[in-house]
């Protein structure tokens, strides 16, 4: 079960779909037909891969992610296996734990009061069996007087596996955030991958340089 503290979740989007395009079906930990925070009174948001989704930023609003940023974080820790179209190219994509079940906790919008982060680590040692726990948000760096940084060594005590974003900035020295040594502190880095059709150019001789040239639509 994974943890999303981000800006909630698009909950009818195919990542997160109780089957997925391989026919894999989800299994729901907390048992059939079985939902926790606003799921538990609003039937039809969770399915038995999102099992449960909370707004901690506005306690009485829908956990739906209104930027994006939410659905894109969980649907690369554990987004389910399926084909995606972008530029006219079917790709086939999935998250790092395509079988994971997903808790979405929104604690973002479009401000990430440390507040509403606590109260969601709080619910996951608490409620929500989470096994780890996802923060793609960065910031100031001082973790022995964070209060967030704190709830995730609670979290950790708890047996949670907490992973936090390095953030967007470097590459000099000291740039990496959430550096408490009880989390993991996460980057990507680029890769060769390019969405594109395949274009070959063929004549009366066929250069080498010109096959398989990435190509996209453009002007």
């Amino acid at each position: 079960v994974i943890g999303m503290i981000d800006s909630g979740i698009n909950h009818a989007h195919p990542s997160f779909a109780a089957t997925d395009e391989a026919s894999y079906t989800h299994t729901n930990p907390y048992g059939a037909g079985v939902y926790k925070g606003y799921c538990a009174t609003n039937p039809g948001f969770c399915n038995d891969k999102l099992i449960a989704a909370y707004n901690f930023y506005t306690p009485d609003g829908s956990p739906e992610d209104n930027d994006g940023h939410g659905s894109h974080t969980a649907s690369t820790a554990g987004g389910n296996r399926h084909t995606a179209t972008y530029g006219g190219v079917d790709v086939e994509i999935q998250g790092v734990a395509p079988h994971a079940n997903i808790v979405a906790y929104k604690v973002c919008d479009p401000s990430c009061p440390g507040s509403a982060s606590i109260a969601a680590v709080n619910s996951a040692i608490l409620n929500d069996q989470v096994d780890v726990l996802n923060y793609s948000i960065s910031g100031s760096d001082n973790p022995w007087n964070d209060n967030v940084d704190l709830a995730f060594l609670d979290a950790t005590a708890a047996g949670i596996f907490v992973s936090a974003s390095a953030g967007n900035s470097g590459p000099g020295a000291s740039t990496v955030a959430n550096t408490g040594p009880w989390n993991a502190s996460v980057g990507a880095s680029n890769h060769g991958r390019v969405v594109a059709n395949v274009l070959h150019v063929t004549g009366p001789t066929t250069p080498p340089e010109l096959q398989n040239i990435p190509s996209i639509p453009g002007d």
